[in-house]
């Protein structure tokens, strides 16, 4: 090997460690996407009174002579079914989609209804005005 064959090398190793660095940056801003998207779709979102049961469960979990925790821990999870009851999880796609597909089927009954009561039709040539 000469010396300008051990240079290309060299410049190609280089290059080569660029692109997987540029790789590994661009996979993390993936994977950053993906976890902010799954949020979206339901999976996560169980609200804040989950956090707070798991919290409360923990809490009793742990060994402690005095149950102070436990005690504590209980009343956390007692106000984490409370808040699940009474405040519910932040919306998601689906919840979008079905809360659009239920907005739309509502103004074409109410269309219909006032279509029908102003004595018109769909149909521009059949159409009676009062």
């Amino acid at each position: 090997m000469d010396k300008s064959d051990l240079k290309d090398m060299v410049e190609a190793a280089k290059e080569l460690g660029e692109a997987y660095e540029e790789t590994a940056c661009l996979l993390i801003g993936f994977a950053e996407g993906v976890q902010e998207t799954d949020g979206l779709y339901g999976s996560r979102n169980k609200g804040t009174g989950a956090a707070l049961v798991s919290l409360g469960i923990t809490l009793i979990a742990i060994p402690e002579p005095t149950l102070i925790s436990d005690v504590i821990g209980c009343g956390i999870v007692g106000a984490g079914l409370a808040y699940q009851r009474l405040v519910p999880p932040p919306l998601s796609v689906a919840d979008i989609y079905t809360s659009i597909e239920n907005q739309v089927m509502s103004l074409r009954s109410s269309s219909g209804r006032m279509t029908g009561e102003m004595g018109l039709t769909a149909d521009p040539k059949k159409t009676e005005h009062r």
